[in-house]
């Protein structure tokens, strides 16, 4: 019995260290194109196949290791290259809204539905689904830093960047009247 015992054992730890490094070495190809593709970037010609691969390793990397730590991140990652980059907005946004259902305790499930929003007020030009992760980050996240922004985000839906200018101008002017500075 010990020594059935001790087998086991030893099976589960050469297991776990294969694992690991099969882990680690996902992580460091991941790195490396990576750097590889930022520096394309940096060039303004990025490569679109590195961009590519990069959206694949990510997602293969989730598929094999969903409860990673890194996952979400990884996510994140995969979701702002394939909107960026390869004009697949609505597989990011799609991906992003999913990662707060599945990592809801994460510090990008609050990142994430940012993003979605962002990505479906300014890409997509869908402000009721935009409006949707707004709020929901705020019924779900209230006290997060970046829920105030979406409370900002959500009132100004649909305004222009010229709109927004007149209405920052407007308020820094009566601002000024109302404490004796002329303009």
């Amino acid at each position: 019995m010990k020594k059935t015992l001790m087998i086991i054992a030893v099976i589960a730890l050469l297991t776990a260290c294969s694992g690991n490094k099969k882990r680690q070495k996902a992580i460091n190809e991941i790195n490396k194109l990576n750097k590889e593709f930022d520096e394309s970037v940096t060039g303004q010609n990025f490569d679109l196949n590195k961009a590519h691969q990069l959206v694949e390793l990510y997602s293969n990397f989730v598929e094999e290791y969903p409860k990673d730590s890194v996952a979400p991140e990884m996510m994140i990652k995969q979701a702002i290259l394939q909107a960026s980059y390869l004009g697949e907005t609505k597989l990011a946004v799609s991906l992003l809204e999913s990662i707060s259902e599945k990592y809801p305790k994460s510090v990008q499930a609050v990142q994430s539905l940012f993003l979605a929003g962002d990505y479906y007020q300014y890409k997509i030009k869908d402000l009721t689904a935009a409006r949707k992760c707004y709020q929901k980050m705020i019924d779900k996240y209230p006290k997060d830093p970046l829920t105030s922004q979406a409370r900002i985000l959500m009132q100004n839906l649909g305004k222009s960047p010229e709109e927004l200018l007149d209405m920052i101008l407007d308020k820094a002017a009566s601002e000024n009247s109302t404490s004796g500075i002329e303009k």
